[in-house]
């Protein structure tokens, strides 16, 4: 008797469990954005040439880096992406998903391998300062190695 009833309990569970799974909407924790409708276009292509390949510079797969600000304590986190062969780029959130690329007009030049993105407001005036980490193969000159660092003048620049 224990037996049987422990099988139907069994047998119930089962097919309850799977008739659940059926029924089950299928719920995407993330949609993706067109970047015709956001604005965001940024591609860290990576070419390879005889002279930089994996074997000369063993970190050539390792991304350059994203980080969120607030670049205009505007309360909409803007975004940076680093790039390695491509300059990085800024892109200031105009809200509803909408971001502009304001790298020139920022004067946000970043160029040579970029490895890493830090945000702090180092002169303590209320603005994000951003610092990128720099790097390179082998065969890369040390001063276009240099990190870089940008002090928020509070007007987008």
């Amino acid at each position: 008797m224990r037996r049987s009833l422990l099988r139907i309990v069994l047998i119930t569970f089962c097919i309850s469990s799977c008739w659940a799974c059926k029924n089950s909407r299928s719920h995407n924790l993330f949609t993706k954005l067109d970047p015709d409708k956001s604005g965001i276009r940024f591609s860290n292509n990576l070419t390879y040439t005889d002279s930089l390949t994996v074997l000369e510079f063993e970190y050539m797969f390792n991304g350059a880096g994203v980080a969120f600000l607030d670049i205009n304590n505007d309360s909409l986190q803007d975004v940076i992406l680093g790039g390695n062969m491509v300059p990085c780029r800024l892109f200031l959130n105009k809200g509803n998903l909408q971001f502009e690329d304001i790298t020139d007009k920022a004067g946000f030049k970043s160029t040579g391998w970029s490895y890493g993105i830090s945000v702090v407001d180092i002169n303590q005036d209320g603005f994000q300062d951003v610092y990128i980490c720099k790097a390179g193969s082998r065969l890369t000159d040390p001063a276009d190695m240099r990190n870089v660092f940008f002090i928020n003048n509070g007007n987008n620049t």
